[in-house]
């Protein structure tokens, strides 16, 4: 009998793909998968592709002819060289000749990356949880139990079974050792625990988290805490909802509100939160930490940052210790109906910073069945879950947002209708219907890429697309018109209601142009206010008063490094070039606390705070975000990435590059350019 390490060993090492292109089979991309003729059968009289090959399960499968009796034919890649050889399995696996499967003689494959690796334990925990009766058991007295959540973000089940697909000497175990999945008692890490990922914003698995089912302990992957749980969930509102823990956060999306997203912990910000607000342009967030000291200390620490960075924030304290506990004592119905109530009511938290709309990038994924407290639940792409917020003809805000304000900004359009802004998104009225729209974007002149909502009736179609492509247009229309059952004529009206879309957002977008440099103009000073900084900039002991300054702000010492700081500071409003300042000492020389200090002096609006800027990140902002404003990034390994950026910015006065992209219409490659102003200290 062949010991079941040997077979697992000759599973890990052999990457089938790999195997099947050496067996002489010609593969070809299609997906995530690879398909070819199957060699089993007549392959090469079939006209298209039979043999279906998956990468990230190890798996192939016959279409055609082989699978004609009913049963499906496929496997492992044992089955595919049992039946490429015509022999059992014992003797495949003893086979002695090159290219056998024997652990002796066979050709190593190429190490798995760490990322697909880790989407292969995603994988077989989820199919553990699907068999795990304990598990399931143990959410279900946590009150989730909506099996769409479960499976959309990849809930998973540590039993112990991993490590038996992982024999002591393979590269696999050795590769899962090094990401922590398997610790160095050679157990694994996350044993009798409810396992969910971590991803990045493209989706990838980059970090994992455990909550015992037997304890109460949460356990990361060992290293850097990286990736986000529903990070799509952003994308469905300008605005989201913050929790301390995981199980808190998808204690949301089982009563129906899914734009929720955890933090790990009092201190567990991440750069990929902030990442994350900056990617879809969050303008409001509600925080909904733990209602104890250490939760609302917690809360208020986070509105302090986020509200200097210009985002709205609101706080809501539970009435209960954290959102889960309310979830089983009151159930998903009630649990959205308290929510909707706590989240009306303003905060000592809510600083609002802007009247102006946000501009979120709103997923089009929707579904009208399955609505839940105000929202409806669908499941996207990537593992995430997205909502479409429920009708205002119910008259029910969306969940976890405020009633939209009473007197919105309007603009005159040239028929004399209004185009408004509400809860975040402009609204277009017309006799019949009523279009939202989110996602408006200052720049890529040929495409109005947005995010369409057409109400009627109490019914709604919701739909991504670019308004300027015809096709696109008329796939919308033939939806909308089939989703409230229009007849021809209606259509066409439909399409001229589009056109009139089209002029509304045009306008709007060509008044983005230069609202950065007129920032300053809603912050303008009074006259009694000017006043007095003329006579304080006059003042002959100038250097004297803002050194008492900084002692009533804490700060002793350092006088010269704090008024350079200063300096550098009130160079952003010169009209051509700004300083720019590197803190350098030793480790726990106090250089962070000093840059947060002298920050303080900048006014709310002209400051960008960030942990972390990435190679090209700055290249992508708004043409005037950075006009005048003070960048202060925490750490030089923050910085690193972005350096050349940062030196272009400063010497230059400005930042410009050109990039490619696929043009939507021809789906050729072309040339777009993209400028940021400054000056920026």
């Amino acid at each position: 009998m062949i010991p079941a390490e040997v077979i697992a060993d000759i599973r890990a090492r052999h990457e089938l793909v790999a195997f099947i292109q050496a067996a002489g089979v010609e593969l070809c991309r299609r997906g995530a998968d690879y398909v070819g003729r199957c060699p089993f059968h007549a392959g090469a009289a079939e006209r298209n592709p039979s043999l279906v090959v998956s990468p990230r399960k190890q798996y192939w499968c016959c279409h055609g002819a082989c699978s004609a009796n009913g049963k499906r034919v496929g496997g492992d890649v044992i089955e595919f060289a049992m039946r490429l050889w015509n022999l059992g399995f014992k003797e495949t696996v003893a086979r002695p000749e090159p290219g056998a499967l024997s652990s002796s003689t066979s050709r190593r494959a190429p190490t798995m990356q760490p990322g697909r690796l880790l989407e292969r334990v995603v994988d077989y925990y989820q199919k553990c949880f699907l068999s795990s009766l304990p598990a399931q058991e143990y959410l279900r007295s946590r009150g989730i139990t909506n099996p769409e959540i479960l499976r959309a973000l990849q809930v998973g089940y540590c039993a112990g079974s991993l490590i038996e697909r992982a024999p002591e000497q393979s590269k696999t175990r050795a590769a899962l050792r090094k990401l922590g999945v398997i610790a160095a008692v050679g157990a694994e890490l996350f044993l009798r625990c409810i396992v969910l990922p971590l991803r990045d914003l493209a989706g990838n698995v980059v970090g994992m988290y455990r909550r015992a089912v037997d304890r109460d302990q949460h356990l990361f992957l060992p290293g850097p805490r990286r990736g986000l749980v529903n990070a799509a969930g952003a994308a469905t509102s300008s605005e989201i909802i913050i929790t301390e823990s995981v199980i808190d956060a998808i204690s949301f999306p089982e009563a129906g509100i899914a734009n929720a997203i955890p933090i790990y912990g009092i201190n567990g910000w991440t750069a990929d939160h902030d990442e994350l607000l900056e990617k879809h342009r969050t303008r409001r967030v509600v925080l909904a930490l733990d209602s104890d000291e250490a939760g609302q200390k917690a809360s208020a620490a986070i509105a302090e940052k986020l509200t200097a960075r210009g985002i709205e924030v609101r706080n809501v304290v539970l009435p209960a210790k954290d959102a889960n506990e309310l979830l089983v004592r009151e159930g998903a119905a009630r649990f959205a109906a308290t929510w909707l109530s706590l989240a009306a009511v303003p905060s000592s938290l809510s600083l609002p910073v802007s009247t102006e709309c946000s501009h979120a990038t709103v997923s089009g994924a929707a579904k009208e069945e399955g609505a839940v407290g105000g929202c409806q639940l669908a499941v996207v792409s990537g593992g995430q879950l997205a909502t479409a917020p429920e009708s205002p003809a119910t008259g029910t805000p969306p969940s976890g947002l405020e009633t939209p304000p009473t007197a919105p900004n309007e603009k005159l359009l040239t028929d004399n209708r209004q185009l408004t802004t509400a809860d975040g998104a402009y609204v277009l009225a017309f006799a019949q219907r009523t279009y939202r729209i989110r996602g408006l974007a200052q720049y890529v002149g040929d495409r109005l890429r947005v995010n369409v909502r057409v109400e009627q009736d109490g019914r709604f179609h919701v739909d991504t697309l670019d308004l300027y492509s015809a096709r696109a247009r008329r796939s919308f229309q033939e939806a909308a018109c089939e989703a409230f059952g229009l007849a021809e004529e209606e259509g066409r009206t439909v399409a001229r209601e589009l056109d009139t879309l089209i002029d509304a957002l045009e306008r709007e977008r060509a008044q983005f142009k230069g609202r950065g440099r007129t920032e300053a103009a809603k912050h303008a000073m009074s006259a009694a206010e000017r006043e007095e900084a003329m006579a304080l900039l006059k003042s002959p002991n100038l250097i004297d008063l803002i050194r008492q300054d900084f002692i009533a702000i804490g700060c002793v010492g350092e006088e010269m490094a704090m008024l350079t700081g200063y300096l550098a500071g009130l160079s952003r409003m010169l009209p051509d070039e700004a300083l720019a300042v590197l803190c350098s000492a030793r480790s726990g020389a106090g250089k962070s606390m000093m840059q947060k200090r002298i920050v303080e002096f900048v006014p709310p609006e002209a400051l960008i705070e960030r942990t972390c800027v990435t190679r090209q990140a700055l290249f992508y902002k708004d043409e005037n975000a950075l006009v005048h404003k003070v960048l202060a990034i925490d750490e030089e390994g923050g910085a690193i990435e972005a350096a050349y950026a940062l030196r272009s910015l400063q010497s230059a006065g400005y930042l410009s590059i050109t990039s490619t992209r696929t043009d939507p219409q021809t789906g050729k490659q072309r040339a777009e350019d993209y400028r940021v102003n400054g000056p920026c200290a």
